[in-house]
């Protein structure tokens, strides 16, 4: 009963703050993230809110992580060799144009505004 409880609780909206050092610094990305209730034997899931502009980060937010889905495993990395966003993918191996994209959807999506 406890863990039910927990996992309701951590059934929630947040708010993630990258590294300065990460191409991402400087946006506000909210996830949503949802425990199954046989968590940790089942992956957790995570949608982002705000839109992303990543090669395993799709137009709706869906994060195409085999890690989170049949290879469940916390040993395994981001990669963008098996990307959800081929276009974004074939970008990213040309760091200075996908940073300069990352930081353009950042100021466009991610940022706090006070209206």
């Amino acid at each position: 009963m406890a863990l039910k409880r927990i996992i309701e609780y951590f059934n929630f909206i947040q708010c993630d703050f990258p590294t300065n050092d990460s191409s991402y610094a400087g946006g506000i990305f909210d996830l949503e993230v949802h425990f199954p209730g046989d968590y940790p034997f089942r992956p957790l899931k995570v949608v982002f809110k705000t839109r992303v502009y990543h090669p395993n980060i799709d137009i709706k937010g869906n994060v195409g992580l085999d890690i989170l889905r049949e290879q469940w495993s916390s040993a395994l990395n981001i990669t963008a060799e098996v990307p959800l966003v081929p276009e974004i993918a074939y970008i990213y191996k040309t760091r200075p144009r996908y940073e300069a994209t990352v930081r353009e959807w950042i100021r466009k999506y991610a940022v706090l505004s006070i209206i």
